[in-house]
């Protein structure tokens, strides 16, 4: 009798052994999901999630979650491209609205400068009122696609001709300010693979800084190659 209780004590301590040793390789099994899972959804990796147990219902679980993993990357990357996508259009508008707008400003004060009517002033100061709020809604769009990308769109820049539309777009403000600009320009075509819209923000910033630092004066010259 009592050899049978030994045998039978002996079974439940090999089984309780087992049952613990099963629920171990289960905790491991379960940290390894909840590990590889956190990590696929920080970085983006095409590595599926693996099991260092043979456990068959873990198992299913890793292959379930792998299936999720699957379409939610294809998700991330739907959503990526059309954000790309997003970007790519508003640098585009916003510089295919900036352009035609500098030179509009430009013919602008050059019309304020001439003799007018009256009425026609009243019409003149209307285009003028229009035409800066479609610049600050393009300057808008300009910093929503700077700070919603950090990568630049480069092409071929004509520097002279850059310079020249933002002269003429800030021709208004220096007149105002009795600066007439210098100018000595090569008549060389000089072309540079550059951002035209960064280009722009950043010659806006520099005529912008003339109008408020400049005693009067303003050149505009080259740099000759030495």
């Amino acid at each position: 009798m009592i050899d049978l209780l030994l045998a039978a004590l002996a079974v439940l301590l090999l089984l309780l052994f087992l049952l613990c040793v099963k629920l171990l390789l289960l905790r491991r099994s379960v940290r390894a999901l909840r590990g590889g899972v956190k990590e696929r959804l920080e970085h983006e990796t095409n590595t599926l999630l693996t099991l260092p147990g043979r456990d068959r219902e873990m198992r299913r679980l890793a292959s379930d979650l792998n299936e999720e993993l699957r379409a939610l990357r294809a998700e991330r990357r739907r959503f990526q491209e059309g954000d790309r996508a997003l970007k790519e259009a508003v640098t585009n508008i916003s510089h295919d609205l900036r352009t035609p707008l500098t030179a509009l400003s430009g013919y602008v004060e050059l019309l304020k400068s001439q003799p007018l009517p009256e009425n026609a002033r009243r019409y003149v100061a209307q285009i003028e009122d229009r035409t800066a709020a479609m610049k600050q809604l393009t300057g808008e769009l300009f910093r929503y696609s700077v700070s919603a990308s950090g990568e630049l769109k480069t092409e071929e820049v004509d520097l002279r001709r850059a310079v020249e539309e933002t002269l003429l777009s800030f021709y208004g403000g220096l007149q105002e300010r009795d600066i007439t600009p210098v100018l000595r320009l090569t008549d060389i075509r000089v072309v540079r693979r550059l951002d035209p819209t960064a280009l722009s923000r950043v010659l806006g910033n520099i005529l912008s800084n003339v109008l408020k630092y400049s005693a009067g004066d303003l050149r505009v010259s080259h740099m000759r190659n030495r």
